[in-house]
């Protein structure tokens, strides 16, 4: 698969991603559509993207070949993966995130969780 921060490198959903400007920079996000929502990754969707990219030696919605996890009995590969502990955690994608929700900064902003 792609890294996180490239196009369709969200390994969970099929959202293309943007970059975005920050503070000190750019980040790559995978935007909500509130209206249309977001179609989700499948273990069969990723198997079959996984032959055509090989197949054909090119990247298939973000997909660059298969894996040999895709043969390991009763494993779904979307959902048999875990969340990448020490960025999410260690490097501050948690907190920033607790603040995008609670922070009063957003409160004009759809995604607070707060009232």
């Amino acid at each position: 698969m792609v890294q996180f921060n490239g196009h369709f490198g969200c390994a969970y959903c099929l959202q293309e991603g943007q970059s975005v400007a920050t503070g000190r920079g750019q980040t790559w996000v995978y935007t909500y559509d509130n209206i249309n929502g977001f179609e989700e990754r499948t273990h069969e969707g990723f198997c079959l993207d996984g032959h055509l990219a090989a197949e054909q030696n090119k990247n298939i919605r973000g997909i660059k070949g298969h894996s040999w996890l895709i043969y390991v009995p009763h494993f779904n590969i979307i959902n048999g993966m875990a969340v990448d502990y020490m960025h999410c955690v260690f490097l501050g994608i948690v907190r920033k995130l607790l603040r995008l929700w609670f922070d009063s900064e957003f409160s004009k902003e759809d995604f607070l969780c707060t009232s």
